[in-house]
């Protein structure tokens, strides 16, 4: 473990350039991210007031309907508008998920071909559209646990209803999330020496076959990037500020820090 930290430092410190060209493309990346997210979450946020206030109008009627065996969905289809603010709500986090694949797709790619440049010479655009492709699957299986927490909160006949608590719920999404991001990883790295779809069963047949080695450097990297979450919450809840300037100073490079480190990981194995 020691050996794979100060290799990883080694490499980050290596190369003054990339390492300006990753912090540059991870503010660009936060940055259209958040302006992003801002302007379609308030377009999903007028589709779940719309839905809000229609179940508020027709409480009454929806609770009748119930009572005497209706099928939840053609009550629900049966309310003025609520076809429009349903489907509105659906097309705005589809929409969501497509711009989080292009901006994770264009600016982390080449962020994580920067830091695989630092690690072993290799091409920055081969890299670069391998990240693209992969990236595909990781961020459809998000979608996926995104529904699936929904499905799990809900009835089957597909009412509002909960059929499990919430804690339940979010503790199987995000066990299920951590075990993809261990894969994502892991395929990050492989798709330096390899294309895409062998990449892609290296990183779930090495994943799974070599875990006792792969488990704990993957953990190393959670376990750092967590530790920098929670101090630079802790941080931002007491000056917004510092917090900023140690996300700056400290969050961005251990970022770079942890891709390096993940890559490292893959091509020592």
């Amino acid at each position: 473990m020691r050996n794979v930290i100060k290799s990883s430092l080694e490499h980050a410190s290596g190369n003054v350039l990339s390492f300006v060209g990753v912090v540059i493309l991870d503010i660009i990346f936060v940055l259209l991210l958040f302006t992003s997210s801002a302007i379609i979450f308030q377009n999903v946020a007028e589709n779940v007031i719309g839905i809000s206030t229609l179940f508020q109008e027709y409480n009454s009627e929806i609770t009748e309907e119930l009572n005497a065996a209706q099928d939840i969905r053609s009550i629900l289809s049966n309310l003025p508008n609520f076809t429009e603010y349903y489907y509105g709500l659906i097309k705005w986090i589809i929409f969501w998920f497509v711009s989080v694949y292009v901006l994770f797709g264009v600016f982390k790619g080449l962020a994580w071909g920067l830091a695989a440049k630092a690690v072993k010479k290799t091409s920055l655009f081969n890299y670069w559209f391998r990240f693209l492709r992969v990236s595909i699957l990781w961020i459809f299986l998000t979608f996926l646990f995104f529904v699936l927490s929904i499905r799990l909160s809900m009835r089957n006949t597909g009412s509002f209803i909960p059929t499990l608590e919430q804690n339940a719920v979010s503790i199987i999404i995000s066990i299920l999330f951590i075990v993809m991001v261990y894969f994502a990883l892991l395929s990050f790295g492989f798709i330096q020496k390899n294309g895409v779809l062998s990449s892609l069963r290296k990183s779930f047949v090495q994943g799974v076959k070599k875990y006792r080695y792969f488990v704990p450097r993957i953990f190393l990297v959670f376990v750092l990037l967590g530790i920098g979450i929670a101090l630079l919450v802790l941080i931002i809840q007491i000056y917004v500020l510092a917090g900023l300037l140690f996300g700056f100073v400290v969050m961005l490079p251990l970022m770079h820090l942890l891709r390096i480190i993940t890559l490292v990981v893959v091509q020592n194995d």
